[in-house]
């Protein structure tokens, strides 16, 4: 009896020595931040058949995480990503276990969880996404950012096996900028806000802090320049002030092309207001040209005459070369057809000339008496 006592006691004293023999790693850290988790650890040497075992322990009932890692030396961490709900919390502890051998027992461990009511700790966060700013007249500024659970939901993992989809969680956030705090509640895939700037202010700087299903969500201090505020009609002068210099240059070109080749020919709207003289020659005037003015009568020699006809008498063309034309009105009887002229019979010639002019050709020219012979002399 005593000598299995002994033995009993020997096996016991020899686990403690082997146990006090594999010392525990060391400087054992937890690095979690936008959902990734990693577990970090230092260990001095490897003798053969080490190993490390992470152990997990979550918080809730749950038992889907609970399954251990096991990491072979030198690899000196663990990726605990999967380790991500925001509504659990967690702890973990890691030791070195030597084949064959009995395992120590877990040697303090790290709890953390991403909601920051939990009682832990130590409490993960996440950054803000990537952030926009647009500057708007008036001294104003529009922020726009992707709703963080958007952002990180293809990272959030949970143990439970959920049946239904998460919906779109409310994101708190209060933004402060110029040393005013405004809080903001975003219930879309996009949130945005419009916020009102300090104009004495040379420089504004943003800080965006909120949090979604507990967890906490920091920013970066983002520094941004006071919007432009120059005016729309500045634009408006400049474009109009352009076109006022290429419409002058224009028309200058044009009439210089024109004065140095007449043969260029200006546009319509410009014929209006320019006139463009022909070139002249030094030493060569221009033709003068006199107007002449021809005597006018009171009134008119010769009135309206109406329905003149001018026929074409039968002559012979054997005894006068030329035919001979009647001018008669309506009213005046002529030489019957056939009839020969009274001046071709040797009659009423020079000294019947007034009988004659009478006879065959009456108009309403105004008749002049002729002057005496005696006077012409005289």
């Amino acid at each position: 009896m005593t000598g299995l006592c002994h033995a009993v006691l020997f096996f016991l004293l020899w686990d403690v020595v082997l146990a006090v023999a594999v010392p525990s790693p060391t400087n054992v850290k937890l690095h979690c931040h936008n959902f990734d988790n990693l577990l970090t650890w230092n260990y001095d040497e490897f003798p053969p058949g080490l190993q490390f075992k992470v152990e997990i322990f979550p918080y809730s009932e749950d038992k889907g995480c609970t399954e251990p890692l096991w990491v072979e030396p030198p690899t000196l961490e663990a990726n605990l990503s999967h380790l991500s709900d925001p509504e659990n919390s967690y702890w973990v502890t890691v030791k070195a276990v030597m084949e064959n051998q009995s395992e120590p027992l877990p040697d303090g461990g790290i709890e953390f969880s991403y909601s920051k009511l939990s009682p832990v700790s130590q409490h993960c966060s996440v950054d803000l996404p990537p952030l926009t700013v647009t500057p708007l007249p008036d001294h104003q500024i529009r922020i726009q950012f992707q709703h963080p659970w958007e952002f990180y939901k293809s990272k959030i993992q949970s143990c439970k096996k959920r049946k239904k989809k998460r919906e779109l969680p409310t994101f708190k956030y209060d933004v402060t900028v110029d040393k005013k705090t405004d809080t903001v509640y975003c219930d879309e895939r996009m949130c945005e806000k419009v916020l009102h700037l300090d104009p004495q202010q040379k420089k504004h700087c943003l800080d965006i802090d909120g949090q979604f299903l507990n967890t906490e969500v920091k920013s970066t201090n983002h520094c941004v320049q006071p919007p432009n505020e120059e005016k729309p009609y500045i634009y408006i002068v400049v474009v109009v002030a352009v076109v006022t210099v290429v419409v002058a240059m224009t028309v200058l070109v044009m009439v210089y092309r024109k004065k140095t080749r007449p043969s260029t020919t200006l546009p319509n709207i410009l014929k209006r207001f320019i006139t463009v003289k022909p070139p002249t020659i030094p030493g060569v005037q221009d033709p003068i040209h006199t107007l002449e003015v021809e005597p006018s009568s009171p009134t008119p020699l010769i009135s309206d005459v109406e329905d003149v006809e001018i026929k074409t008498p039968n002559y012979d063309s054997r005894s006068s070369p030329l035919p001979i034309y009647e001018v008669s009105q309506d009213n005046d009887e002529g030489p019957s057809a056939g009839e020969r002229p009274a001046y071709m019979e040797g009659k009423k010639l020079e000294e019947d000339e007034s009988d004659e002019e009478k006879a065959v050709f009456q108009s309403d020219y105004e008749r002049r008496s002729l002057p005496n012979k005696r006077a012409v002399e005289d």
